[in-house]
């Protein structure tokens, strides 16, 4: 019974690190095919299967009838393995996992603080850089002028003299007010502007959050 129950906590234990290994492999490389975290990802999957395995076991054992039942010594070891697998899972909760492959754009929180997710106050800003989307505001007189493919040029100040092309992939349904801050002249508070999407072709060094102008190709 005891051997059949150490197997079952040591399976437990197992699952657990090889748990943590895929997570740390996920963080390391984000493709999903990758030689790291295919090798972590059959790790959790054999633990998994041994614990299984071990806990028929251990059931079998104790359908025995002719096994003396645990004495107090055996009863306390168990209550003691239970503490440990409950903290350990607890501690498994405080390591916040990430639904997708994405890149960190914010940090909202520091080594040892206690921290309560919101929607108005979360942890951590993810965003997809493979493809980068600018943000622009176009007044309404121009916006028979906008349409979807349309090619655009985004330039910023950072990178004086070079353009990168882009293609306007989004247009908002309906006109409202300007939400943007503009650098150049004031605009008249009565002005509705259309929000439109543009989507930067290839890889640029572009960073999120920058400020861009964006001129739209006829």
């Amino acid at each position: 019974m005891r051997k059949a129950e150490d197997a079952v906590f040591n399976a437990e234990r197992t699952v657990m690190n090889a748990r943590f290994e895929l997570d740390d492999a996920i963080a390391a490389d984000h493709a999903p095919n990758s030689p790291l975290r295919a090798q972590a990802t059959k790790q959790h999957a054999d633990a998994q299967a041994r614990l299984k395995q071990e806990q028929v076991a251990f059931a079998v054992a104790q359908a025995k009838g002719n096994i003396p039942g645990s004495n107090r010594y055996e009863a306390g070891l168990s209550a003691a393995r239970a503490e440990v697998t409950m903290a350990t899972a607890l501690l498994d909760k405080t390591r916040i996992r990430s639904p997708l492959a994405a890149t960190v754009l914010q940090l909202n929180a520091k080594v040892g603080e206690m921290v309560a997710p919101t929607p108005d106050a979360p942890l951590v800003t993810l965003g997809d850089v493979s493809v980068l989307r600018v943000r622009a505001e176009v007044d309404e007189h121009d916006v028979s002028k906008i349409k979807l493919g349309q090619k655009a040029v985004v330039r910023n100040n950072g990178y004086p003299g070079q353009d990168f092309n882009g293609k306007v992939t989004e247009l908002a349904p309906s006109l409202a007010g300007p939400r943007m801050g503009s650098r150049g002249a004031r605009r008249a508070t009565d002005v509705e502007v259309l929000e439109v999407l543009i989507d930067i072709e290839g890889s640029v060094p572009l960073l999120p959050g920058m400020r861009t102008e964006v001129f739209f190709m006829p």
